[in-house]
């Protein structure tokens, strides 16, 4: 695994010792901003997901609430002028989800230091329909944290954390998650998160490549750094299968234009995404309260 491959959040990664899994795009890019995707359950689903962001990119502005230390996405790199979303903000470390009021999930590098939760903010509601009407984030969006359980096995693949929020979420419901069993290769996923630190994106038209491994599955899911901790959900059922910790490089140098682009792959190659399983979380029904 590698850090994110966006140049400012490459060096606060770095001091930082996450080590992000980079990310890439299957096919056609599937990415929608939240409020764009056409099914409604879904973006509702979107509300119970969070972006962890370094505390020193929120800056308190009044007992109120924060603005947000940014810039957009095309200030990260030299990107191309066609790579998509280059005038958002690009501020996320990594995503995370609830599994309970106050106790949300995410990928096991994204909480590899002690001091994670000290340095970090999870934040709610950061999407581009939020970020154009509001020029304050509210305090009730933020929240600290404390580590309940960390794993990050480069043997297994296994790749977790679960953390206990500052407060219960009150104003959203936690995502459902599959209560048994294993799911099938060929099964449609959607997955939520922050690629490349972007407000919340809703990626589909993907599906199971390979569920043979124990502890995690591989897919054709259109990811960046960013999304490391996104759910990976089941598009049949609306469960939570996965979380997503890994995959293929984000970037690829295009040395005709001199710029970056999205790195590129057919829906059947490359190496694919992977995914924790979510019933590899330890004792994980009884943060299901």
């Amino acid at each position: 695994m590698r850090v994110a491959a966006y140049l400012l959040l490459v060096v606060s990664m770095f001091h930082m010792g996450y080590s992000a899994a980079d990310k890439v795009i299957y096919g056609p890019d599937n990415r929608y901003n939240m409020h764009d995707y056409p099914i409604a359950e879904f973006v509702t689903m979107a509300s119970a997901t969070a972006v962890l962001i370094e505390y020193f990119d929120l800056r308190p502005i009044d007992k109120n609430g924060y603005t947000l230390v940014y810039s957009p996405l095309r200030h990260q790199r030299g990107f191309c002028s066609d790579v998509p979303y280059l005038d958002q903000n690009s501020v996320g470390i990594c995503t995370g989800f609830l599994i309970a009021p106050d106790i949300l999930v995410t990928a096991g590098h994204c909480m590899e230091r002690e001091n994670s939760c000290q340095q970090n903010r999870w934040v709610f509601d950061y999407n581009q329909q939020f970020l154009v009407n509001h020029d304050v984030i509210p305090n009730s969006n933020v929240y600290s944290c404390t580590i309940l359980d960390q794993v990050l096995d480069k043997q297994t693949g296994l790749d977790y954390a679960v953390v206990r929020l500052s407060r219960s979420v009150e104003d959203r419901q936690p995502l459902k998650i599959r209560p048994s069993g294993q799911l099938r290769s060929g099964i449609p996923l959607v997955v939520i998160g922050h690629p490349s630190g972007l407000p919340s994106k809703i990626s589909d038209g993907s599906h199971v490549r390979s569920s043979d491994q124990k502890v995690y599955f591989t897919a054709n899911m259109d990811t960046f750094g960013g999304n490391s901790g996104s759910p990976v959900i089941n598009r049949n059922s609306g469960e939570v299968e996965g979380i997503l910790v890994r995959g293929e490089e984000d970037y690829d140098y295009d040395r005709q234009r001199g710029c970056y682009i999205n790195k590129l792959c057919e829906d059947d190659g490359c190496s694919g995404e992977s995914a924790t399983r979510i019933r590899m979380i330890k004792d994980l029904d009884k943060y299901l309260y």
